[in-house]
């Protein structure tokens, strides 16, 4: 089954990141997360930069043909990097909303499990690609 191409930029957003989930981001209340509409898909971008362990953190929220639901996921990120990716999400069509430390994730479900599921490592690697944080 072929994936519709609006479906395709959600997920791309989605999976921008890599595979490995977040430690529970919405816990951590020191964290600033910088937040990302996407209004054809119903739906945001939670990003925020862990200078420590040098990984970006993601988490999106959308509803998708009915389907609400939130992916959480973590990739290797410098700040230079993390400096770079607002100018690649915008050139994507999202617009930068505000920042904010403990943002509500409540009425989306987790379905980052369903991540692999997906895309493939292949469609992985181009997404980060595109966004510069692979070469």
């Amino acid at each position: 089954m072929k994936i519709p191409a609006s479906l395709k930029i959600i997920l791309l957003v989605l999976l921008i990141f890599s595979c490995r989930r977040a430690k529970s981001p919405e816990e951590d209340s020191s964290v600033i997360w910088d937040k990302y509409s996407y209004r054809d898909y119903n739906g945001c971008l939670f990003v925020s930069h862990d200078e420590k362990s040098r990984e970006l953190r993601c988490v999106l929220c959308a509803d998708v043909a009915g389907i609400k639901g939130r992916m959480r996921m973590t990739h290797p990120c410098t700040e230079i990097q993390f400096r770079n990716l607002d100018k690649k999400l915008k050139e994507m069509g999202a617009s930068r909303l505000e920042s904010q430390s403990l943002p509500d994730f409540s009425d989306y479900p987790d379905l980052s499990m369903y991540l692999t599921f997906v895309i493939s490592r292949d469609e992985l690697h181009e997404i980060w690609k595109s966004l510069g944080l692979e070469e």
